[in-house]
């Protein structure tokens, strides 16, 4: 007994090692304020409150703020003006046609998956989720006629949308009817339908959202602001997560103001979507943007931004964009191709070389021809050795 306490003294000294409870035993370690953590608290705080400030002194200098977020709104000098439906009814009912093809993908798109991966493109049958949400997609066709004549279209728009009703029922007839997609037989249909009448939806419902929205930016400029205040005005632009980079309204501003998108100088973007929805987001129009545009990046972008990009130069003749960068020469094959300037440039100059080529080898040619002259000459007038 007395030997196996002497041991555990031991033991528990440290001197030959710590027994198994001591090892268990977690390190207490004295309690301090960490300083480090401390200043980070300090610097929310402050960047919070600061930015808010900033805020309001900018404000406060009577510098105009116009809020583009569903309508559009102008602060200044303490006063609000507002244009309260940014898009108006004709665009409303421009996109609602073009979602009658859209909607239909949606609801195809976990059979068209499994047609792609499974089939190489061929028929497969429907997945569980999507047969039951056809056929009652299918019976919402036999209103729509009606509700697309009861819109106040023009003769040729209703024609078109009457056109998009007509190829889509027909794509989800047949897959009610055979029980079956296939994704070689749907997407030309939808990109078909892209490159005609909803192509021109889209044009059209870009042309009307920004001449309205210009309108009013030219109303507020001749009857509200001075021109020191349009000089200094800021905007922020409410955009959905997809539409960061490219949203009709942030090409719009940027023109107007001369501000490249993205640096935040007079011109923001902001966003307001969760992270976990904006993830979703991208996973469902990676699909979209293959089956509409064949390329799935399409939908990284407002699906009026092509159509606005054609539109703003002709809304702001004159106007510099500063979104666009210089061209490089386009690369194929791993060689460049030149423009009919550039190749000319490189003509003159190889012309010119060879010019500059052609005279050194003239020269080199008569002055070694002249050199050997008075060689020879020289050597005639030496003695001969016998």
């Amino acid at each position: 007994m007395l030997i196996l306490a002497l041991l555990f003294v031991l033991g528990s000294s440290g001197k030959y090692g710590r027994c198994p409870y001591h090892a268990q035993r977690p390190a207490e370690s004295p309690q301090v304020n960490d300083a480090l953590d401390d200043m980070n608290k300090i610097l929310q705080q402050s960047y919070a409150t600061n930015k808010q400030a900033m805020l309001d002194d900018l404000l406060a200098r009577g510098i105009p703020v116009v809020e583009s977020r569903g309508g559009l709104t102008l602060y200044v000098r303490n006063q609000t003006y507002k244009l309260p439906d940014l898009w108006g009814q004709e665009f409303e009912d421009m996109k609602l046609a073009s979602h009658i093809a859209l909607s239909a993908f949606v609801q195809m798109q976990p059979t068209l998956s499994n047609s792609q991966q499974d089939a190489g493109g061929g028929p497969v049958a429907l997945h569980p989720s999507n047969a039951a949400q056809l056929a009652d997609y299918l019976e919402t066709f036999d209103n729509l006629t009606a509700a697309i004549r009861s819109r106040n279209y023009t003769e040729e728009q209703e024609e078109r949308e009457l056109q998009v009703a007509a190829a889509v029922k027909g794509l989800v007839a047949q897959a009610v009817t055979t029980g079956q997609l296939s994704a070689t037989a749907v997407y030309p249909v939808f990109r078909s339908l892209r490159d005609g009448p909803i192509h021109t939806n889209i044009a059209h419902a870009a042309q009307v959202s920004l001449d309205r929205v210009h309108q009013q930016m030219l109303e507020w400029k001749s009857q509200v602001l001075t021109q020191a205040e349009w000089d200094s005005m800021w905007v922020v632009v409410g955009v959905s997560h997809m539409a960061r980079h490219s949203a009709e309204m942030l090409q719009y501003f940027s023109t107007l103001l001369n501000t490249k998108i993205g640096t935040g100088y007079r011109l923001v973007a902001a966003e307001n979507e969760q992270t976990w929805d904006i993830l979703s987001t991208h996973l469902i129009d990676f699909t979209i943007g293959s089956a509409f545009f064949a390329n799935f990046e399409h939908m990284h972008a407002d699906i009026l931004a092509d159509a606005a990009r054609a539109y703003i130069p002709k809304l702001l003749p004159g106007y510099p964009n500063p979104n666009i960068l210089p061209t490089p020469p386009a690369v194929s094959d791993g060689k460049i191709s030149l423009s009919s300037t550039q190749l000319a440039f490189v003509a003159v100059g190889l012309v010119l070389m060879g010019v500059g080529i052609g005279y050194f080898i003239s020269s080199y040619v008569r002055s070694n021809k002249r050199q050997t002259e008075q060689f020879r000459s020289l050597q005639a007038s030496l003695p001969l050795e016998d």
